[in-house]
């Protein structure tokens, strides 16, 4: 069953989640002044095993160098009351 699930995401240039295996990142948001991403995964009816891999993000503040290695575009997003917009890309390769 597909569902969509949230993960807190930090604001750095490079990070990672171990997400369900074949998760699909679609949002990125600050809710409560956390930055937060949501992402479709797909669960097996048993729960018990599910395979996870390490997938690679990346942020860019508005302003910031950008270099066209950032990969996939996820998210654009206001942080600190607006006062701070972010950039979330999935990462090709790290």
């Amino acid at each position: 069953m597909k569902t969509i699930h949230k993960y807190a995401i930090p604001i750095k240039d490079r990070f990672y989640i171990d997400l369900p295996k074949g998760a699909v990142p679609i949002h990125a948001a600050a809710q409560i002044n956390i930055p937060q991403m949501w992402v479709i995964v797909e669960f097996p009816d048993d729960k018990t095993n599910v395979e996870h891999e390490r997938q690679w993000f990346g942020i860019r503040g508005t302003g910031h160098p950008f270099d066209g290695t950032e990969g996939q575009h996820v998210a654009t997003f206001f942080h600190e009351g607006g006062a701070l917009v972010w950039h979330l890309f999935k990462l090709a390769e790290v």
